[in-house]
C-alpha cells in the first residue's frame, strides 16, 4: 500500500473507536461514541450542521469500506498480473481499477 493509506489507517485508528451516532439536543447536534457517550465534535443548530454532522458520524465507517475496497481492489490487480500473459488484459485491467 502507498503512504496515504498507511496514513488514513493510522489516524482511522487512533481515533475514537465507533460506532458513532448523532445525539440531537435543544441547542444544536453532537457526534458520540454510541457507548460511552463521548463527544466527538458539537455544533449549532441548522440543516447544514445537521448534515455535516451526520457525515462525521458516518465517517469511520466509510473510511473502513473505503479502505477495504481499495485493499480487494489491490489483490485482485496483483492476482490479475500475476496470471496474466497477456501485457495488453494486464494494461485494461490497470487501467480500468484506476479510472482511466
Amino acid at each position: 500500500m502507498n503512504d496515504k493509506i498507511t496514513e488514513i489507517k493510522e489516524a482511522l485508528g487512533k481515533a475514537t473507536p465507533g460506532p458513532w451516532e448523532i445525539e440531537k439536543r435543544y441547542d444544536g447536534y453532537m457526534v458520540v461514541q454510541r457507548e460511552t457517550f463521548e463527544v466527538i465534535c458539537s455544533g449549532k443548530l441548522h440543516e447544514e450542521t445537521e448534515n455535516n454532522h451526520n457525515f462525521i458520524a458516518k465517517s469511520p465507517e466509510y473510511i473502513t469500506y473505503l479502505l477495504q475496497l481499495v485493499e480487494t481492489q489491490s489483490k485482485a490487480l496483483d492476482r490479475i498480473h500475476c496470471e496474466s500473459t497477456d501485457p495488453w488484459a494486464v494494461g485494461y485491467a490497470l487501467r480500468v481499477m484506476q479510472g482511466n
